[in-house]
Formats: structure tokens, sequence, C-alpha cells
């Protein structure tokens, strides 16, 4: 990903805490916020079973294929199951409304076509990160890479 779209996500983070078995999304609400672990565990629990989030891991990966849809009505998607802290959870949350931001921002200054299209729409992309490596640059900054 282009470093300069990252540096915006990072400075857009908000450190969180969770305390084990707090109840942070349930089923059917609106995804307002994309997680990234950096201490403790997830849990998401949905029909047929669930995930597990640790460390690297992020939670929301449906924010930043909405936040990429051209159209701006389109509203934001529903979380397919209930999150909590398994354990005690250190976090970063980037806001849907700070993505989209980031993301309008870089697909108006051209920085965004470096990401591929997906579903045929240019301008949607086939956005994964695997494991995020997230970290502190300095004292009022947090960086994060793909791993």
């Amino acid at each position: 990903m282009e470093e300069q779209f990252l540096n915006q996500m990072c400075y857009r983070l908000q450190p969180m805490l969770y305390r084990t078995g707090s109840s942070i999304v349930t089923q059917g609400e609106l995804i307002r916020q994309m997680l990234f672990v950096m201490q403790g565990s997830l849990s998401t629990s949905m029909n047929g079973g669930g995930i597990v989030f640790r460390a690297s891991d992020y939670w929301g990966e449906e924010l930043p294929i909405w936040a990429f849809d051209p159209n701006p009505l389109c509203p934001l998607p529903r979380s397919p199951g209930n999150l909590c802290a398994f354990t005690e959870v250190e976090a970063f949350a980037l806001m849907a409304e700070d993505l989209t931001e980031v993301v309008h921002e870089s697909l108006n200054a051209g920085v965004g076509q470096h990401f591929n299209a997906g579903a045929g729409n240019p301008r949607r992309p086939e956005f994964q990160i695997k494991r995020v490596n997230i970290s502190f640059c300095n004292k009022s900054n947090v960086c994060f890479k793909e791993v």
C-alpha cells in the first residue's frame, strides 16, 4: 500500500481498551470502525461458528470495501455476528468516517490507483490485509504496514 495512504490512516487511529467479556458490536449492527488488535483476543460468534482475532489481526474488513464504493448513498455494512473481547484487549480503531475521508483524499490525489479493481469497478479494491504490524513510531504517531 502507498506509504502516504497508510500514514493518513495512522494519523486517525484511536487507542481502545476493552475488558474481558465486553460486547463491542452485536449481530446486525452497523460496522462503524475497524479494529486493529495490539494485545488480547477478540471473538466473533455467528451462526455456524466464530473467529478469534489476536495481536496483529484486524476486524472490520467490510469497511474498506464500503469506503471505496463510489455510491455516496451506500449504507454502512452490518456486522454478520457478535464481537466481544475474549480477553482484555488493547486495539486501535479506525472510524468509518475517517477511513472514507482518507480514501477520498487519496483517490482525488491519484494515490489510490495502486489498488486492484474488484467486481469490474476500477474504484472498488480487492482490499485485503492478512496481518498488520502496528507499532509506535514516536510519542504521537502510530504506524502500521502490511506483513
